[in-house]
Parts: C-alpha cells; structure tokens; sequence
C-alpha cells in the first residue's frame, strides 16, 4: 500500500500545471467514441449499411489511445512542459500500436475462450440456450433499480457451472490484463520492437508485481464506479427528452469524466511500469552475470561490460528471446 500511495502521490505531483495535453489527448479519443455512439444512436441503419463502421472506430481508437499513453510516458519522464508535439509524436510508430493491440487482443481472447470451455462443454450436454442471449438489455426498462434487479434475478438463478465459467472468466481477465497491460509503453520506447517481444517483456516485467498491480488497480475502483455510474443518467434524463438523445447525452458525460479518469489513472500506472521494469533490468543483470560466467564459451566473448547498458541490452536478449 505504501508503494501504491507513492505511485499516486507521483502521479499527482507530475501532473500539477502539465496536465492540459495529456487530458486534450485522452479527450480525442473519447470524443471519437462519443461521435461514433451518436452515428449508431441516430442513424441505426447506418452502422447496418456500413458494417465496416466498428472496425474504422476501432484502428482509429487505437491509434488514437497509443498517442494519449506516449504522452502520459513522455510527461512522466521528463520535468518539462509537455507538448503538442510529445502527443503527435505517437502518431510516428506506424502499425505498430495497431498490432500490438491485435496481439494482445488474441492471446486475451484465447484464454477466455479456455475459461468459457467449461460452459461450452455445460451447454452442449445440457441444450441450454445461450446466457449471453437472456440479458436485459436497458432499453427496455424505465429506471436503473429495475434493470439491476432483472440482471441479479438471471444471475441468481444460473448454475453452478456457469457460476464457475464466470469466476473463471474474471480471474483469466484480471491476470491476464495485469500481464499485457505495459506492452503500450515498451512500444513507445522503442519503435523497432516487435510486438511479440514486446509482449514478452511485459510478462516479465509483471513477474512478481502482479499483486501490487492488481492492487493499484483495485485503489482506483472507487473512481472508476463514480465515472462508469454517469451512464445511469439516462434514466432521469428520459423524463425530460428522447430516449436516443438522453442517451447520447448520458454518453457525453461519461467520455468526459473517463478522459479525466484516464489521465490520473495512466500516469499512475506509468510510474508503476517504470518501477517494475527497473526491478526486471537489475533481476535480468544479477541472472545475466551468472549465465555468462558460467557459459563464457557460448557467448565466444572474452568479457562482457556490465556497466555498458547496450552490452547488457544484448546479452539479455540473446539469454531470453
């Protein structure tokens, strides 16, 4: 806990007169997703018609979300004012965000579709219709308390195995997440990297940090339920107008307040990331130091500078990639 109030109390003290840029940049990405719910609110037929809609919001986002996070990186590592052009520097790592966030995006979807084997399995022997196909939906209810209390009414009355699939389902999730959640900003450190490596490093970069991470996350539960809580608007606010434009009213709120979440939350955990990965470097140095003295003959190296960062760079990935 103590590390956790340091990482926020940094986070705090670097945003202090800087944080305008990094709040203009989360706040593109949120205005985007606003414009793209309207366009499906509005114009339902819309999304129908153009089916590669989804996929446009999404490349964009991405991109969109790596600028935000190489800003957020930029600020915490420097003391200098941040710039427009630290955000659009982010813009500079072509695809790179894009398949990154593909790779993560498959391995997440492999472990929760193993998660999901039990209920499949379940539903298979079993006939059951799909548990994904009876949730409300909050349309069709005129008031937060009764839609929350048709979803505890489902989820009362489901059976162990899909009680199961669920805990299951939350764990993948969270360790998975807290394992892939650096992989952004080893990219924007180096635009070279591949993002399988990337990946690999966020793993290990999280080895023995996955606790302190989940913990800093769960320290920001409170704010983020605040934030998420702003969707329920749209219950009062379909006494007072259509029920597509409370909606889309109740989404503006919410992009707002999650862009100013999303700029504490990032910083936090930036300085969060750096701590791990210092952590890592001087854990790899220790095991790198005892590989090579004991293995000097595969290296064909006479000697190794443990003080040269380049020459350690490389030892540790041909000791690990």
């Amino acid at each position: 806990m103590v590390e956790i109030s340091k990482f926020k109390k940094s986070a705090l003290a670097q945003l202090k007169g800087r944080k305008a840029i990094p709040f203009l940049a989360f706040l593109i990405v949120n205005l985007v997703n606003l414009l793209f719910n309207t366009i499906s609110i509005l114009f339902p037929s819309l999304t129908k018609t153009i089916p590669l809609l989804s996929l446009i919001e999404s490349v964009v986002t991405i991109f969109l979300f790596f600028a935000a996070i190489k800003t957020i990186f930029i600020l915490v590592k420097k003391n200098e004012p941040v710039t427009f052009s630290d955000y659009t520097s982010g813009f500079e790592h072509g695809f790179q965000p894009l398949l990154a966030n593909w790779w993560e995006t498959l391995w997440l979807m492999l472990w929760i579709l193993i998660a999901f084997i039990p209920l499949i399995i379940y539903m298979i022997v079993t006939s059951e219709t799909n548990l994904i196909g009876k949730l409300p939906l909050a349309d069709d209810y005129t008031s937060a308390l009764l839609y929350i209390k048709a979803l505890f009414s489902l989820i009362a009355n489901a059976s162990p195995v899909v009680w199961f699939t669920f805990a299951a389902l939350f764990i993948v999730i969270i360790l998975k997440s807290l394992q892939y959640e650096h992989i952004d900003f080893i990219i924007s450190e180096n635009k070279k990297l591949s993002v399988t490596k990337a990946l690999r490093f966020s793993i290990e970069f999280m080895k023995g940090n996955l606790l302190s991470g989940f913990l800093l996350k769960f320290s920001f539960i409170f704010f983020y339920v605040i934030v998420r809580s702003s969707n329920l608007l749209v219950f009062p606010l379909k006494t007072i107008m259509a029920a597509k434009y409370a909606k889309i009213t109740s989404y503006a709120i919410y992009f707002i307040l999650y862009a100013i979440f999303e700029v504490y939350y990032y910083t936090t955990w930036a300085n969060f990331y750096l701590d791990a990965k210092s952590k890592a470097i001087e854990k790899a140095k220790i095991n790198a130091q005892e590989i090579y003295n004991s293995n000097q003959n595969y290296f064909n190296n006479n000697s190794v500078d443990f003080e040269n960062p380049k020459e350690i760079e490389d030892l540790i990935d041909r000791l690990y990639y």
